[in-house]
């Protein structure tokens, strides 16, 4: 009861002294107008205006705010005004790369123009961007024998075959006729498909597929058939070989040895006249006598006692993987030649309700040991472009 007093009269003393002056700020939200755009499964976008109603001749704010949501970088991306309504000033932002969990923020001071009538401005934009989708797909082939082992054992089921795929507005699938594993010379039919999610539109500009070791290529309408065969690797460091008989093999390596001209006795004092080979100083006539061993005959352990010798070993700069053709590339050690096979879309995707005709493709099947599980690589580059408006009131 005692606090209860005490309350009553902290309420009476402060009604003695109205009026008081509390201080409260009017959230920016209740003047503002914001519009997020949150279809587009790598990009967030918020656009607000500052107030959300404007006199003509007056200046109005409009902020933006552009997070990339998603797992891929995005490239080249645009929101251009296309449509400002009556009013005027800047209306093209360009940011050249965004990368993921990065937030870009810019604002716009635009002026209205007069009008006759209060009216709904509707403000029409467009984003855009480019970006990349990968794709990754086991291919298991296994041969006559294995697969039939596999298969009394009931264990074909058991053989891990994974895929996985980039996250992004732009999906590609990659199936199977036939049921994986396959088994060795088998033809195979491979279809890939193509759809979009969101409110946009979506250009594919390019997909290439690399195809693994395990598949022959048979036929493919909407895709070229490349192949593309290169030496590659690190070729071995001439300096590496210490035999006589390997160092010349690798292209541009030479064997030196130990090189040099070996300084003759007779021109050695008797302090050096016995640490060089062959050489034997004679007390009698107080002279070295002999004949130095040469250069060239010394091991790598006698060479740098030899004064006038230097052991170079194998000497020079092995010739670069990549400057070999196929004739030299398997003899240069540290290089091996590489064949890619590769498919390249040829034909422009035409998405009707998100969705494109899909390809298909045939490969034979091939297996270069017992269960040959290789991977299908699959990458796109993309462009896509969404539209969005917001509407502000301009009054007289």
């Amino acid at each position: 009861m005692r606090y209860l007093l005490l309350l009553a009269i902290v309420f009476v003393s402060l009604c003695t002294q109205l009026p008081i002056e509390i201080p409260f700020l009017t959230p920016v939200q209740e003047s503002s107008l914001a519009l997020e755009v949150t279809t587009d499964p790598n990009l967030y976008l918020k656009v607000e205006t500052l107030p959300k109603e404007v006199k003509e001749g007056k200046n109005i704010s409009i902020f933006f705010e552009m997070r990339n949501k998603g797992d891929s970088i995005l490239e080249n991306i645009n929101l251009y005004v296309y449509d400002q309504c009556i009013f005027s000033d800047g209306n093209k932002k360009t940011i050249s790369v965004l990368k993921p969990d990065r937030t870009e923020r810019w604002s716009w001071r635009w002026k209205a123009g007069n009008i006759e009538l209060p009216t709904d401005c509707k403000i029409k934009f467009r984003t855009d961007y480019e970006s990349n989708f990968s794709l990754f797909q086991d291919v298991a082939v296994l041969t006559e024998s294995e697969y039939y082992i596999k298969e009394q054992e009931g264990t074909l089921e058991s053989i891990p075959i994974s895929s996985s795929s980039s996250y992004s507005p732009l999906s590609i699938s990659v199936s199977f006729l036939e049921k994986q594993p396959f088994l060795e010379e088998d033809e195979i039919t491979m279809t890939i498909g193509y759809s979009y999610i969101g409110d946009g539109i979506m250009n594919v500009s390019d997909i290439t597929i690399d195809i693994p070791n395990n598949l022959q290529f048979v036929s493919c309408s909407d895709y070229n058939y490349i192949v593309t065969e290169s030496c590659k690797g690190i070729a071995t460091s001439c300096s590496i070989f210490t035999d006589p008989i390997l160092c010349p093999k690798q292209k541009d390596c030479s064997w030196k040895g130990c090189d040099g001209t070996a300084k003759s006795c007779d021109s050695l004092n008797e302090t050096e006249c016995p640490k060089q080979k062959d050489c034997t100083w004679n007390a009698t006539s107080n002279a070295c006598e002999g004949t130095a061993t040469v250069c060239s005959d010394l091991s790598s352990a006698d060479c740098p006692n030899q004064q006038g010798c230097t052991w170079i070993g194998c000497d020079g700069t092995a010739t670069q993987c990549s400057e070999l053709k196929d004739s030299t590339c398997s003899s240069q050690e540290g290089c091996s030649w590489f064949s890619k096979k590769t498919l390249q879309l040829k034909r422009k995707l035409n998405f009707i309700n998100k969705r494109a005709s899909p390809s298909n493709c045939k490969f034979t099947t091939k297996a270069s040991q017992p269960m040959d599980i290789k991977s299908l690589s699959l990458t796109a580059s993309y462009k896509y472009v969404l539209d969005n408006s917001i509407s502000v009131r301009v009054k007289k």
